[in-house]
């Protein structure tokens, strides 16, 4: 009796870690997609990011104010940072990111802006 009991807790045991696993590695991380706007004190911004588990995206869209400078958009992927300026009214961004490996999309409001993180 001993035994089968031993051998049903190492069964167990096992069934546990393998739904663990399996729940913990076979939900793909959701870090990209916070759109919103940002307001600044010279005007507001839409941003947005997203991806489809091969690429990734992040955009920055002027809604209005008087901020001066271009918009930049980036992404936090692979372990590096990117960012690209755009014009006075939007930029945009999209690299191949395998596997869901974007983070955040990256978003300024001018050069000189802090970052908002989408």
């Amino acid at each position: 009796m001993k035994s089968i009991m031993g051998t049903l807790m190492k069964f167990s045991m096992a069934l546990v870690l393998i739904g663990g696993f399996i729940v913990t590695f076979s939900q793909p991380a959701e870090a990209l997609g916070n759109n919103r706007l940002i307001e600044r004190h010279c005007g507001s911004n839409y941003i947005s990011s997203g991806g489809n588990g091969y690429t990734a995206w992040a955009r920055t869209d002027r809604q209005d104010g008087s901020c001066a400078g271009r918009l930049w958009a980036g992404l936090i992927y692979d372990y590096r940072q990117e960012e690209t300026a755009g014009s006075s009214d939007e930029a945009s961004i999209r690299r191949w990111a395998y596997q869901n490996r974007a983070d955040n999309g990256i978003h300024r409001g001018c050069d000189n802006c802090n970052p908002s993180l989408s």
